[in-house]
């Protein structure tokens, strides 16, 4: 009777063996939905990236391939490689345009960018503004969803980021003596409003004093673009 049990124990082990060491396309469709599971709940995230690969290619059309193609992108996130999570999130919203989690995925997208962007206001800050357009996004299309009220409170957080970064801009060519090319900034930091109101009053300042030194040229041939960013900036002292 022992042995029995022994050697029905050891059959058991090496059936379990030898499905762990399988490759996951020699697997049926639910065995590797198993394995992609269990490796998602490990956080084996590089063995689960290859895995749904080949799972992919195996089996496109079974229905669990949607769910390891959003499982895949979460990898990607999980492993800090944003560019390919970026890219995983797209295509899984591409094909999947009606499934329940696209909204996960359009957080995660956002997510994603602000990941890539510089906690440094002295630096770039062009991937702020994406990450911002991107929760912005969200937040127009899922308005009442729980994660709306998140997404708004990371976007005053980079809009905040951004207007230092045009402050700081601003402060550097005005020192200069460069008054137009200070008072570009100004003007955008204006037209986002009182979100930060110390710097909302420099900006102000300086394109008061701007306006009084900066000639009202109305050849657009001789300097492009001035008249009309003069005229903007006038109606934004109106309305501020």
């Amino acid at each position: 009777m022992h042995r029995c049990m022994r050697y029905r124990n050891l059959f058991l082990s090496m059936t379990l063996c030898a499905c762990q060491t399988l490759a996951i396309q020699d697997l049926s469709p639910e065995e590797g939905q198993k394995r992609i599971q269990s490796y998602y709940e490990d956080h084996r995230w590089e063995e689960l990236i290859h895995d749904i690969d080949a799972y992919k290619t195996r089996y496109p059309y079974v229905a669990y391939s949607s769910e390891a193609r959003f499982l895949q992108a979460d990898a990607y996130y999980q492993s800090q490689k944003y560019v390919e999570a970026l890219d995983s999130y797209q295509e899984y919203i591409k094909l999947s345009p009606k499934n329940p989690r696209v909204k996960d995925a359009i957080f995660r997208i956002a997510e994603c960018w602000e990941k890539q962007s510089s906690e440094d206001s002295h630096r770039d800050q062009s991937i702020t503004l994406i990450a911002f357009e991107a929760y912005e996004a969200f937040k127009e299309r899922y308005p009442q969803d729980a994660l709306a009220q998140e997404a708004q409170r990371r976007m005053n957080k980079l809009q905040d980021r951004v207007l230092n970064h045009y402050n700081q801009i601003s402060e550097f060519y005005y020192g200069k003596n460069k008054i137009y090319s200070s008072f570009i900034y100004d003007v955008k930091i204006l037209e986002k409003g009182k979100i930060n109101k110390d710097i909302w009053k420099q900006a102000r300042m300086r394109v008061r004093k701007a306006l009084k030194t900066i000639p009202n040229c109305k050849d657009h041939y001789v300097c492009p673009g001035q008249s009309a960013l003069v005229d903007k900036a006038k109606e934004l002292l109106k309305t501020n």
